[in-house]
Parts: C-alpha cells; structure tokens; sequence
C-alpha cells in the first residue's frame, strides 16, 4: 500500500511541475540565435533572475521599422503589462513574449491576450540589460541609428564600433 501512494505522489509532483514548465509559445530559429547572442555578449552583466522578456511592434505612426526589445527582467521590481503572447524557456531562461512577432518571424503562439499594468506609482532606479533592435520591414535590414545596445566602457571598441558590429552579427542572424 505504501508503494501505491508513493507512485501517486510523485505521479502528481512530476505532473505539476511538467505543468509549471510548459511552453505556450515556440520561438523561431532566428529568434534562438539571437538570444544565444544577446546571452553571450551579455553574460558579464546579466544577474541570475532567468528571466528575459521580448516585445515586439511598430512604432506608433510608422509601420515600415519593427522594433524587437530583448529585456532581462526582474519582475519583483517591473512587470510587463499589454499583449502578452505567452511563454517560452530557453536555455535555463523564461522567456516571456508580448506584442507582436512581426507574421509569425520571431516565434508564433496559440493564445494572446491582456495583461493590465500592475506597478506601482513610486518611482524607482531600474537599468536592465536590453537590447533595442530596430528592423525596415522593406528590406530587413537593422537600422544602426534607431537600434541601441549597451556599450560597457572597459570595451577597447568606441560605442559606434559596438553598435556596428553588433547590427552587422545581427543582420546576419535575420538573413538566415
């Protein structure tokens, strides 16, 4: 008897956790080589929080440059709000994904909805990693001048330098 419900124990544990680890969202092959360089151009900087949030739109006018924001966040001092796309985990990393993934190039998701602002209204000092990256939808080709990247000043390259040859690793990474 003492087998059975130890089976059944752990039968219902490795379920949950199965349940707690599931993907509602499958990234594309571009979209895993860019994390795979955003991790190792960052890995000096990023802090153990595991989890890296992606957004993705159009500025609010203008709808030939997509912007993709890669976030490394700590959700106990900012959460994500808007079009949440759901979830994905990479590499030991939670992946969440909100806004749009530019007709499925950046990964596709089955279910999309609402999350409302839920900060505070205090103001406080929060500087993650993040990666601006900015797309013309015409060509896809990375705009160096509307894309940002952090530039670490024990760098022996000038920030124009860094962005250069960040954009240049990234369009290659799109083209594929």
């Amino acid at each position: 008897m003492n087998k059975i419900f130890f089976i059944v124990i752990l039968i219902v544990m490795t379920s949950c956790q199965n349940i707690l680890q599931q993907d509602t969202a499958v990234l594309s092959e571009q979209t895993k080589a860019i994390l795979d360089f955003f991790f190792e151009e960052n890995k000096e900087e990023l802090c153990n929080d595991k989890q890296i949030v992606i957004t993705g739109g159009y500025s609010e006018n203008d709808s030939t440059c997509f912007y993709l924001n890669l976030i490394e966040n700590d959700s106990s001092v900012y959460k994500f709000y808007g079009k949440y796309n759901g979830i994905v985990h990479y590499k030991g990393y939670d992946i969440s994904l909100y806004g749009d993934s530019w007709n499925d190039f950046f990964w596709t998701c089955d279910t999309i909805y609402e999350i409302p602002d839920m900060n505070n209204d205090f103001f406080c000092f929060y500087d993650p990693v993040e990666w601006n990256i900015a797309i013309w939808c015409n060509d896809t080709t990375i705009s160096i001048s509307l894309s940002d990247f952090p530039y670490y000043s024990g760098s022996s390259l000038s920030y124009e330098e860094n962005q250069r040859i960040i954009c240049d690793s990234l369009q290659k990474i799109i083209r594929k």
